[in-house]
This record gives C-alpha cells, structure tokens and sequence, in this order.
C-alpha cells in the first residue's frame, strides 16, 4: 500500500504508534460544565462506536458521541458529559464514566470469549493454537 503512484498513507502509519505519542489523550471542554473530549489515537470507528454505545448505556451520562476527523487522519475524537448532582456537585466525571466504560466492555468481550469457546467445545471443535487467547483480555 501506499507508493509512488499514489497518495495513499502506509497500513503501519494507521496502527504503529509514534515515539512519544500516547494512545490516549483527554482535554476538558472549556463551554460545556462536567465534559470532556478524548483522543484515541490510531483508532477508528470500531471502537469509537463501542465506546459510545457503552457509555450511553452509563446512567450517569449525558451525551456521548463520536467522530473520526478525516479519513486519512487515525484518530478518534469521543465527546462525554456526565451528569452533576444538584447544587453543581459533580457526581461522575467524563473520566470515571470512559474508564467505567471501557472495564465494561472489556468484561463484555471476556464473556463473549468464554461463550464462544464453551460452543466450539459443544461441537466438538477444536480452535488453532493461539485463536482464542489474547495478551489484550486477561
């Protein structure tokens, strides 16, 4: 991918983190009270979605949504407020929540593997070496 003859990035410059570049940034917003804009770079819209639809999922969420700036840009931008308590005492913060959310699905998707293992057990199938195992999901 990516060449002479075109202008297409090359497929390491979408997942291969830069030296010095962190995998997660977040910036407050300065308008909105109790939100919040993180950056998650050389990511796309899988997780940017997962992520949304977890922390809408969050009771103490407000507004959570997505967006990836650009097509050649590989990065995530994921919008969170979080609900204060009354008298403007914060009762979560957009942190909390992404964290709560990100635990979450990372429960979710242990579940899922462990389900998809106990069905190829009850075919009677056994999975290559290393399918199912990940350094990712402890």
């Amino acid at each position: 991918m990516g060449g002479e003859t075109d202008n297409r990035p090359e497929y390491h410059e979408k997942v291969m983190m830069p030296d010095g570049m962190g995998k997660v940034e977040y910036a407050k917003d300065p308008k909105v009270p109790n939100a919040g804009t993180f950056r998650l770079n050389r990511e796309d819209h899988t997780i940017g979605n997962l992520i949304r639809e977890r922390l809408l999922r969050d009771p103490d969420v407000i507004f959570a949504g997505y967006q990836v700036p650009h097509p050649l840009e590989h990065h995530v931008l994921i919008k969170v407020q979080a609900k204060r308590e009354e008298g403007g005492v914060e009762h979560a913060t957009p942190q909390s929540c992404f964290v709560k959310a990100v635990r979450d699905l990372i429960a979710d998707l242990k579940h899922l593997r462990e389900n998809f293992r106990a069905e190829l057990s009850t075919q009677g199938i056994d999975p290559p070496d290393g399918m199912l195992e990940t350094n990712h999901i402890p």
